[in-house]
């Protein structure tokens, strides 16, 4: 519905979400919690963040899942209203997913868990135009049949 589609936008551009920052000159170890001070959502919204009601963020904040927000409050005040759809697509180039992907998949299950309704789309769109990161060599362009293999095989992944 229009609504669907307008709140998710409203969901989807408001939210950015980091899980890794610079290591120091000290450490050599990635740590969620060090984070620049300039634009960080810890520091800039502190008090904002503190008080978030929604579940989903919650547990966003608690594991230094968020970097930076667009209307905090109203963000929080749609997820704690009612039940919101979010979507994550993939690009079927391959017939499994990879380890880049579990965040994003986690971070899906974390929304449903908190009451919202995910929806996994998997589509061939990309895979038949190729590689749209301008990198110098363009990704082998698949046929149907095995763009419909590689879908059938990331859709293991979520059944």
């Amino acid at each position: 519905s229009s609504s669907s589609r307008s709140a998710w936008r409203s969901v989807s551009s408001s939210l950015s979400m980091s899980t890794t920052a610079e290591p120091t000159a000290e450490s050599t170890t990635t740590d969620v919690t060090q984070t620049d001070e300039s634009t960080s959502i810890y520091v800039v919204q502190a008090e904002e963040l503190a008080k978030v009601k929604s579940p989903f963020l919650q547990i966003m904040r608690d594991r230094g899942f968020l970097h930076q927000c667009t209307n905090l409050v109203e963000l929080d005040n749609k997820l704690s209203e009612k039940c919101q759809a979010a979507y994550l697509g993939f690009d079927a180039t391959a017939d499994s997913l990879h380890v880049g992907s579990l965040l994003q998949i986690m971070i899906l299950r974390h929304y449903q868990k908190s009451g919202h309704k995910p929806v996994v789309l998997i589509g061939g769109g990309t895979s038949k135009v190729g590689d749209p990161t301008g990198k110098d060599e363009s990704r082998v362009m698949l046929t149907d049949d095995i763009i419909a293999q590689n879908a059938a095989g990331i859709s293991s992944v979520f059944s």
